[in-house]
């Protein structure tokens, strides 16, 4: 049985890999086989993916108990870094912690009461610039503002 060469387009034997005539090989091409592999390798991810997508798992809803403790914590640790710019002599100088690197607890006894902990690096009147641990007591009033009952540093 004969073909055709890609390449001259003379006869050839069918088994030929060279065609006798041009001397050009007569396989798939590199880049035909590099694409089928490519192709290839997309479907099988894609596969792979689907599954995976299928496992994950549903996230667990929030009561709303949780999401209501969620959004106080978020508003009183907004309140420290807030209360925190305020006590600071070049506060456009300092590495203001984020918010989730702040300890919010709960005081005993004493409802809608907190304690903020947190460091921060800032510059002081001389313009070195210091690591100042704070912890302040936090309050929210009746009116939902928040007040700095007290305020240490070290």
């Amino acid at each position: 049985m004969e073909k055709q060469c890609k390449h001259c387009a003379m006869m050839i034997p069918g088994k030929a890999k060279i065609c006798p005539y041009c001397q050009k090989p007569q396989g798939t091409s590199f880049v035909v086989k590099a694409l089928i592999v490519f192709f290839m390798l997309g479907a099988f991810g894609s596969a792979i993916g689907n599954r995976a997508a299928s496992q994950k798992a549903e996230p667990v809803p929030q009561s709303t108990e949780q999401k209501d403790k969620d959004m106080q914590d978020y508003l009183v640790r907004h309140a420290a870094i807030e209360f925190l710019k305020k006590q600071l002599k070049a506060p456009a100088t300092a590495d203001m912690p984020n918010e989730y690197e702040l300890s919010v607890v709960p005081k005993a006894n004493k409802k809608n009461t907190w304690v903020v902990t947190g460091t921060v690096d800032a510059q002081n009147s001389y313009g070195a610039k210091l690591r100042t641990n704070f912890r302040y007591t936090i309050h929210k009033d009746k009116d939902g503002g928040m007040s700095l009952i007290k305020s240490e540093t070290n």
